[in-house]
């Protein structure tokens, strides 16, 4: 999913995170943020929710085209 990954991206890259410290604050490692930024893998549910939670943001931002 393009836009997932994209939008990911930009939000953490727009927080001057690395993927170690993104991946931190939502408890996953840096491992699984760079295969959430390619694609590789989703995150489940959960995870989506707690990134919206942890940076304040609606979770459909992850999924909407810019």
């Amino acid at each position: 999913m393009i836009t997932f990954r994209t939008n990911l991206l930009t939000l953490r890259t727009s927080l001057g995170l690395s993927q170690e410290a993104f991946g931190q604050s939502i408890g996953v490692s840096r491992g699984c943020v760079q295969a959430y930024e390619t694609g590789r893998c989703q995150p489940s549910l959960a995870t989506i929710k707690l990134i919206a939670e942890v940076y304040n943001i609606d979770d459909l931002y992850l999924f909407l085209f810019k």
